[in-house]
């Protein structure tokens, strides 16, 4: 592993918040302290920060802690209108490929998807340097934006499976967070032998428990509420109109408060509902810095997951893992077939059920507001976190398949 360099490829990154950045920029920082020479080719940020600083920059190179960073534009503009998202990914692809050309040569390839056009954008690449690319699946594409009807062209439909089946076949290894996101790419005809299961980490030594009544609460005086809380993207696939009709059901519980903080196209329309039917036990924050997203954590008495009732895939949104870790019970609404269930159920560290309906949603946080184990629920949660969701752990996985990857 010393001196190997190795190029990580993904659309997001620090400053941007979110899953996607942290988990790739933990990669790139643990990588580099195993010997390797990292350079990340992303984006520039544009969403989705505390940090507004990039907006105005259309690219940058740069070093931070010895791993090489390099920004290319966005197609913004694009972005915006849901018909021209596809000339963006395509755009996207050949920005990041003919980027990564000019770059130096790397002995190996570890691309996050989605979107699906950088992984063919990192397979090329690969093929070009003559190594191996490692496609790490987050989100099963074009499934997902197809249960959520947003992908409806047949034409398009059947161009976006025949590039999720090109890249199964011509990554040297996938990755995945979970079993059943192994079974479904082995049902689509891959050989299971070159899809690794790497559970999405969680920093252990900063995603700790902690005291409840903290610097959050106090700043926005929520001392003696029960807070719910959800922090993360709130878009087409997390549905969270739901928790906004439950929370106007809940109303006349005082103590009860929900704590909403994050972005995403839903989050205007979700803050308008509320202030619409003058929801008082409603907080809407922008995206958090990650410190405050802690404390927002610590400061909850109860966790949100949630998905929207229609996307039948073995997603697990990554926000379960740091919930688990930070000690906190769960109120996890997906569907049946996310593989978000399985874990609740199987470490019984909070209450699953099934999306879309308010009121179940109402009689899931009074059961947990009376329950008098929730702090066994969130001990639970932490112990399977320091097991399975390891850093350490994970990141040794990936060193074995770049490994693998010289032999």
């Amino acid at each position: 592993m010393k001196d190997m360099r190795v190029l990580l490829i993904t659309e997001s990154y620090p400053p941007v918040l979110g899953s996607a950045g942290r988990l790739f920029s933990e990669l790139a920082e643990s990588l580099k302290e195993r010997g390797c020479r990292v350079t990340v080719l992303t984006e520039i940020p544009n969403r989705y920060m505390a940090d507004e600083g990039y907006r105005r920059r259309m690219f940058a190179r740069e070093t931070n802690d010895g791993i090489e960073i390099i920004r290319l534009p966005s197609f913004l503009l694009l972005r915006k209108f849901l018909p021209l998202r596809y000339l963006e990914q395509f755009l996207k692809m050949v920005e990041f490929l003919v980027a990564g050309l000019f770059m130096k040569h790397s002995k190996g390839v570890i691309i996050y998807s989605p979107p699906l056009p950088l992984a063919v954008s990192g397979i090329l690449l690969a093929r070009f340097y003559r190594t191996k690319a490692i496609v790490n699946i987050q989100d099963l594409y074009p499934q997902t934006p197809m249960c959520l009807g947003l992908m409806k062209n047949r034409f398009i439909i059947k161009f976006s499976q025949k590039m999720e089946k090109w890249i199964y076949e011509n990554a040297d290894f996938i990755t995945v967070h979970s079993q059943g996101n192994k079974d479904y790419i082995v049902n689509k005809g891959i050989a299971p032998e070159k899809i690794w299961v790497v559970a999405n980490w969680v920093d252990l030594k900063k995603y700790t428990p902690g005291f409840k009544k903290n610097q959050f609460r106090e700043k926005f005086n929520l001392n003696g509420k029960f807070i719910v809380s959800f922090a993360g993207i709130m878009g087409f696939a997390q549905d969270m109109n739901e928790i906004i009709n439950a929370a106007k059901i809940l109303c006349e519980y005082e103590r009860i408060f929900f704590v909403l903080a994050g972005g995403g196209v839903g989050y205007n329309s979700l803050k308008e509902n509320a202030e619409k039917e003058s929801l008082k036990n409603v907080l809407f924050l922008k995206h958090l810095p990650e410190k405050e997203y802690i404390e927002l954590l610590r400061a909850s008495d109860v966790c949100l997951v949630s998905l929207h009732k229609n996307l039948r895939t073995p997603v697990v949104p990554a926000k379960l893992q740091s919930i688990m870790a930070m000690g906190r019970p769960v109120l996890c609404s997906v569907p049946s077939t996310s593989d978000a269930r399985t874990i609740l159920e199987e470490v019984n560290c909070g209450i699953w059920i099934e999306p879309g309906d308010a009121e179940k949603i109402v009689e899931a946080i009074l059961s947990l507001f009376k329950s008098p184990a929730l702090e066994e629920m969130g001990r639970r949660g932490r112990v399977y976190a320091e097991s399975f969701f390891n850093r350490r752990k994970s990141i040794e996985m990936y060193e074995k398949i770049l490994s693998l990857d010289e032999s």
